[in-house]
């Protein structure tokens, strides 16, 4: 993945107070309205602490979300006020998981709109916002639009936007080894010793744990199965190896539940 800057458009909306008065809030992703959790501002903008506990109402959808404080919104960003969705991009996830906020997930794995958009639903999400503009002007929410110069995730080859989802993964635990990672890296003599520093920003920048499953055509597949009564992972015995599990049944029975029908 790669991040490249574009020219698009900040689109200024109004969510309407159900126990208070209406906020603004100001983004450049309106077709993500539906998957919309909560309203953030920044516990020190006096423009909004009346706010703060309130319910308003999220344009266009029948949703109710929750105004919440946090030091990470920038009050000179847009509005002060910016919605957080799931999952528009890292700062909803962080945000998301702080808080513990509900999931709905509006954009399915082909990268159309889907679950529980009522709007452009089948539509690709990168052509949605077109038709969600459009709704949002006939409702009169779009207070006012804005230029503006954004960096967007794109996939290195192909340029696409990179949408979040989630997805069952298998991960290798090792962000408790990077301290260990650190100290190695220093033990080491390096040629050239540019290298030293790109190995040092890959240590210090790791943030989750090694995701070593993959969702493409050309994946490496693991030795196991999932009972189809409770889900359980049966492993592939060593004498078995190598297998692909996906063309190779499971023979033996689910040592949780007895079961004896299996999904590689």
């Amino acid at each position: 993945m790669k991040d490249v800057q574009r020219d698009t458009d900040f689109y200024h909306l109004r969510f309407n107070g159900v126990d208070s008065g209406d906020i603004s809030i100001a983004t450049t992703r309106p077709e993500m309205l539906g998957s919309c959790v909560a309203v953030f501002v920044n516990p020190d903008d006096a423009r909004y602490r009346e706010y703060v506990g309130k319910t308003v109402s999220v344009p266009l959808y029948d949703l109710k979300v929750k105004v919440l404080a946090d030091p990470y919104v920038d009050p000179e960003k847009g509005t002060g006020a910016e919605m957080v969705c799931t999952f528009g991009d890292q700062n909803d996830v962080d945000l998301w998981r702080k808080y513990s906020l509900e999931t709905r997930i509006i954009i399915d794995n082909d990268g159309r709109m889907a679950g529980d958009s009522i709007i452009a639903k089948g539509i690709m999400s990168t052509d949605a916002r077109k038709a969600v503009v459009e709704q949002l002007r006939s409702h009169d929410y779009i207070i006012k639009v804005e230029k503006k110069r954004q960096s967007v995730n794109v996939h290195e080859r192909c340029d696409t936007p990179v949408e979040i989802g989630i997805l069952d993964q298998w991960y290798v635990r090792y962000l408790d080894l990077r301290e260990r990672m650190d100290e190695a890296g220093r033990g080491i003599k390096w040629y050239p010793e540019f290298m030293k520093v790109r190995y040092d920003n890959w240590v210090h920048g790791l943030k989750v744990d090694w995701c070593i499953s993959r969702q493409r055509v050309f994946g490496v597949p693991f030795p196991l199965w999932y009972c189809n009564k409770c889900s359980e992972i049966v492993y592939a015995a060593e004498e078995m190896l190598p297998v692909d599990p996906r063309f190779t049944p499971y023979s033996g029975k689910c040592p949780k539940c007895g079961g004896n029908e299996f999904t590689g």
